[in-house]
């Protein structure tokens, strides 16, 4: 709000700045951090080595998820990818809708929580190697059936919807270059088609042959991220 004092000394008139949007305290959000977009793509061009080394563990270990540093591989990778998707997020803000930016916190909430899930499944792994602790985790089979129906849900559902719809709104924003946005929009069902592909395996590296197209999909997502420009 700008108020002027009228000319030959009338009273002082009172006018609304239009480019602030109404109800706008002006408080700082998250989202307008200049930062978070480079730390989100620097976040994607790092994911493909816990990535592949996930593939990796896999293929010469086999499809063990609480053994063999897998957890801990799938964690950090989790990480990265959510705050590659935060800092998506952040540069879409002045164009999104309020859905669509919701898309994109609720996507990095379920990574989160995937990671979270492998978090655990490693620290029960190491203390049962170190301390020869029982493995409450493993051997409990309410735990396991709904860990197991949780990081279905958030693997197959919650993550590729969110990475769907943000996907498409980075192909049509046109804020990063077309190999970006290609690679935005080819995350989704590369997770999804990989999550199927390893369930219908009958080898372990059948089963991981799907990881480096996803992580070349998250490298060059990275790239084009930290090289945009708000």
């Amino acid at each position: 709000m700008n108020i002027h004092i009228g000319s030959n000394g009338g009273p002082p008139s009172t006018q609304f700045d239009e480019s602030q949007p109404a109800g706008s305290s002006g408080a700082h959000r998250w989202w307008d951090s200049p930062a978070l977009p480079r730390v989100g793509g620097i976040a994607g061009m790092v994911s493909p080595l816990p990535l592949l080394a996930a593939g990796w563990i896999t293929a010469t270990a086999g499809q063990n998820l609480r053994q063999n540093g897998f957890p801990w591989a799938a964690t950090l990778a989790a990480i990265l990818t959510a705050t590659c998707v935060l800092g998506l997020t952040a540069l879409h803000s002045m164009r999104w809708a309020a859905p669509l930016r919701a898309a994109g916190l609720v996507t990095a909430a379920a990574l989160l929580a995937i990671a979270g899930f492998f978090t655990a499944l490693g620290t029960e792994d190491l203390l049962a190697n170190l301390a020869s602790t029982p493995r409450f985790l493993s051997n409990n089979e309410a735990i396991t059936s709904i860990g197991t129906l949780t990081g279905s849900i958030l693997t197959l559902i919650v993550t590729p919807l969110g990475l769907a719809v943000i996907g498409i709104a980075t192909f049509r924003s046109g804020l990063l270059s077309r190999t970006g946005r290609l690679s935005a929009v080819a995350v989704a069902p590369c997770l999804v088609l990989g999550a199927l592909v390893s369930a219908a395996a009958t080898s372990a590296p059948v089963a991981a042959a799907w990881v480096p197209v996803l992580a070349a999909c998250w490298f060059l997502l990275g790239r084009d991220l930290l090289r945009s420009r708000r």
